[in-house]
């Protein structure tokens, strides 16, 4: 039986302006704002991010058949930003929520890890993923991240 090796999907913005245009993912600008303001409302922030990229790639994942091999992953994210003011290192602090979004689950002694995780990849360890990260064409209507995972092909 083949499986597929190639999972691709578009997770779009869930931030928004003051004056109601979208605005590209948080990154690391936003994530250390959040972090000095107040520790819970980053904790809630970085959660509702992780939702957020989960849901995308549930959807991706049942309408490709994907399904979870522990094996070694090339994830590709392209950010896609309204416009080129930030830097690109901080717009790929973002890879942090949206690589614990990919993790499978796991129960620890006392807590759950990556418990807002999708199950795309089993963990990202390096034993699992190979990252990169690179900026995409500008959309100023539908910024977000493009995420496409490839996978080792299983033998046997």
């Amino acid at each position: 039986m083949a499986s597929i090796e190639r999972l691709e999907f578009f997770i779009p913005s869930n931030r928004q302006g003051k004056n109601g245009r979208k605005k590209g993912m948080d990154g690391m600008n936003e994530i250390v704002k959040q972090s000095r303001a107040n520790s819970s409302w980053a904790n809630i922030r970085k959660e509702a991010n992780e939702m957020h990229c989960a849901a995308y790639a549930r959807s991706a994942m049942r309408t490709a058949g994907w399904k979870t091999c522990d094996c070694l992953h090339t994830v590709i994210l392209e950010f896609i930003e309204p416009d080129t003011r930030r830097d690109d290192d901080n717009i790929f602090a973002g890879a942090k929520y949206v690589l614990d979004s990919l993790c499978k689950p796991q129960v620890g002694d006392k807590r759950t890890i990556h418990k807002n995780g999708c199950g795309a990849i089993p963990d990202d360890d390096p034993m699992h993923v190979c990252l990169l990260c690179k900026r995409g064409k500008e959309d100023r209507n539908n910024p977000g991240i493009k995420v496409t995972i490839y996978r080792e092909a299983e033998n046997g």
